[in-house]
């Protein structure tokens, strides 16, 4: 299912690049065993016992380790669920740099006008960012109830439209003041950036970032049953390529020279 999402529910299709950002191969073989606190274990027995579906490590532009496990392969394409943060940030300062977004302290409202008079109307693109929106949004994954759990099921069992599940939830202390993991702030952020940039975060992320980095496989964004993106999770790419977009931000946010991520963005989210 994992490395299905995409087909499984409402997506939208982000193209490769035309222009592909290539890697050197030079693979090599995984060792047998490694050590751990003290004593030798079996990377196999590793492997199998995390469910990793496939290994990549790269150095300086080239590929030393690529193997695929339970059926994957190199055009796969699994679900990231919360790495997909780090492209809505990125989006997010492509968009200011563009002139789209004026300003991480600029607030919700501005953007989402239905959100105006809410909690969340009031919160700055900044406190989105850095999940200190203040908001009581429950992200206990143990919980079968809670709120990031039923999320889905609401999305994509009752068919509710994302802005719906977001637009009244209710503050227990003021934004900006205490860092709280809530994927609910990242859900209003890329409502944000689909309103400013006027196209969804497929279209904006395959323009700005997925063409210019050398993209080799087709990604997937999933969407509500209206058309709105869920920028907290559920971003569906091959593993290469996703090592690409690790690749941009170990350079800069650059590809061969040429800046993908504004390098003053790339300086503010990430030290």
């Amino acid at each position: 299912n994992f490395r299905n999402f995409h087909t499984l529910f409402p997506s939208d299709r982000i193209e490769p690049a035309v222009d592909l950002w290539e890697f050197d191969h030079d693979l090599l073989t995984l060792p047998e065993t490694f050590v751990f606190n003290g004593e030798e274990r079996s990377v196999a027995e590793f492997l199998d016992e995390t469910w990793t579906t496939g290994l990549s490590v790269a150095v300086d532009g080239t590929i030393f380790i690529e193997e695929y496990y339970r059926g994957y392969d190199p055009t796969s394409l699994p679900t990231s669920f919360s790495m997909a943060k780090s492209l809505l940030s990125a989006l997010v300062g492509i968009a200011i740099e563009e002139g789209h977004i004026g300003s991480v302290h600029d607030r919700v409202d501005v953007y989402l006008p239905d959100f105006a008079g809410t909690d969340y109307g009031a919160v700055s693109i900044q406190d989105l960012l850095t999940m200190s929106s203040g908001v009581a949004f429950d992200e206990e994954y143990e919980r079968f109830t809670s709120d990031i759990n039923m999320l889905p099921v609401r999305v994509f069992g009752f068919r509710d439209a994302l802005p719906d599940l977001v637009r009244d939830t209710e503050a227990v202390r003021k934004p900006g003041i205490y860092n709280e993991y809530v994927s609910s702030d990242s859900i209003v952020l890329g409502l944000v950036v689909e309103a400013a940039v006027g196209r969804s975060l497929s279209q904006y992320l395959e323009e700005t970032v997925w063409g210019p980095a050398g993209m080799e496989y087709p990604a997937h964004w999933n969407t509500d049953y209206h058309g709105n993106t869920l920028g907290h999770a559920f971003f569906s790419a091959s593993l290469r390529d996703y090592l690409r977009f690790g690749r941009l931000y170990l350079n800069g946010g650059a590809r061969d020279g040429r800046q993908v991520i504004p390098i003053s963005w790339f300086s503010e989210s990430v030290y």
